[in-house]
């Protein structure tokens, strides 16, 4: 996963926004955070094994979790693009934000 150093200490745990999500509802798919998530940040992958290319921000996803078995290919998560927002500093608790939105694209599955 490809994410700036500005990216990585923006937040590691993750939610989307009850406003961002109505007005992403009319142009897209949709998945309601049930929890938080983190960020590793890894530099020189090469080639993503989804077949998928993305500029900016990319992301892998565990085939279990989002994808498809282990064995069965690349699963319908590879090429999804997902809005993530931070919602807290796990560096700066006491830091109240403002907080900012990224998109990634799932280019791989682990």
């Amino acid at each position: 996963m490809k994410l700036t150093t500005a990216a990585l200490v923006l937040a590691t745990v993750v939610s989307v926004y009850a406003s961002d999500l109505e007005s992403r509802q009319a142009g897209g798919y949709v998945q309601r955070a049930s929890g938080s998530a983190s960020f590793t940040m890894y530099t020189g992958c090469g080639a993503p094994a989804c077949g998928k290319t993305a500029t900016g921000f990319t992301a892998a996803m565990n085939q279990l979790a989002f994808g498809s078995a282990p064995g069965l290919g690349a699963g319908d998560a590879c090429g999804r693009c997902f809005a993530v927002t931070g919602t807290s500093d796990p560096f700066s608790p006491s830091f109240p934000g403002p907080f900012h939105t990224i998109v990634v694209k799932v280019t791989d599955l682990w």
